[in-house]
């Protein structure tokens, strides 16, 4: 036995009007994400390129210690504290430790040229000590790598750059010929 006609028409009609509603609200939806796609790509766009990765007390030491050490050593800028040293101890130990130096980093690392030996971390110093250079300073000695802090000047002497460097290097016992 068959419904009425009356009821196959507003059956369909609810099914039609149901169907044409979802395609409405997944339609809106898919726009809303889009927009909001959108929106939040214009509001976490406030990054803008920085005129210059070394300040220009950071660029004439650089300079002065490429010329002082050649092609002998890598002069490397602003080198995460994580990619030098690592982390020993257990997972919670491990964690708190990796916080510690996960957005810290050094002016400048030498290096092997040949194998990318971390030789010597450089500091770039005010004038002014601070509680982060104190933990720096052990944090950076506890593994093993020396650190050299140079007082900024108007300019510096490549020859006196090569002597502080081998001194450094010598006084933490790993005697580097460059």
């Amino acid at each position: 036995m068959s419904a009425p006609v009356w009821l196959q028409v507003t059956t369909a009609a609810a099914v039609t009007f149901a169907l044409a509603m979802a395609i409405i609200l997944l339609y809106r939806k898919s726009r809303d994400r889009q927009t909001e796609e959108a929106g939040v790509e214009m509001h976490v766009s406030p990054y803008i390129r920085r005129a210059a990765l070394l300040t220009p007390a950071e660029r004439l030491l650089y300079a002065r210690l490429h010329q002082a050490l050649g092609n002998e050593v890598l002069v490397c800028p602003k080198v995460r504290l994580a990619d030098i040293i690592e982390v020993r101890g257990d997972a919670l130990e491990w964690q708190a430790a990796w916080n510690r130096i996960a957005a810290k980093a050094v002016d400048f690392v030498l290096m092997t040229a040949d194998d990318y030996q971390p030789l010597l971390a450089v500091q770039l110093e005010s004038g002014r000590s601070s509680p982060r250079d104190e933990w720096l300073d052990r944090a950076i000695m506890a593994a093993g790598l020396p650190l050299l802090r140079i007082r900024a000047r108007s300019d510096y002497d490549p020859a006196a750059l090569r002597r502080e460097v081998e001194q450094r290097l010598a006084a933490a016992s790993q005697q580097v010929h460059l």
